[in-house]
């Protein structure tokens, strides 16, 4: 209850002061289009279930996050693999800006992963 109301330890929390709790899910699908190339997708959602303030509203900190992105296998043996992989993400935040309007970001990822 503390770390949901941004009030240390030993402080006082504010009149009204509860919980917050969520719920979350995530849908994700693969498609292979060969052995070597997998296109994945995935949506990613938080809803509030409750908010630390009564006064808050109720879909204030609400998430969706939908990541688009492609993996690629070089080599494959079995002993070693690499695979190369790219991810696009976009985000939108509800209502979490000081003026309370939602806030969108996006990210970028590159990487290498080897197997041995």
């Amino acid at each position: 209850m503390y770390l949901g109301n941004a009030t240390p330890a030993n402080g006082t929390l504010p009149a009204g002061a509860q919980g917050p709790a969520w719920n979350t899910g995530t849908f994700e699908a693969h498609y292979t289009h060969s052995p070597k190339v997998v296109l994945p997708g995935r949506y990613e959602l938080v809803r509030m279930a409750q908010q630390s303030l009564a006064d808050t509203p109720s879909d204030e900190g609400n998430a969706d996050v939908f990541t688009v992105g492609y993996r690629y296998y070089p080599f494959m043996h079995s002993r070693a693999g690499l695979a190369w992989h790219q991810e696009f993400a976009t985000g939108r935040f509800r209502k979490t800006s000081e003026s309370t309007q939602d806030q969108r970001n996006n990210s970028y990822f590159m990487g290498l992963d080897f197997a041995f």
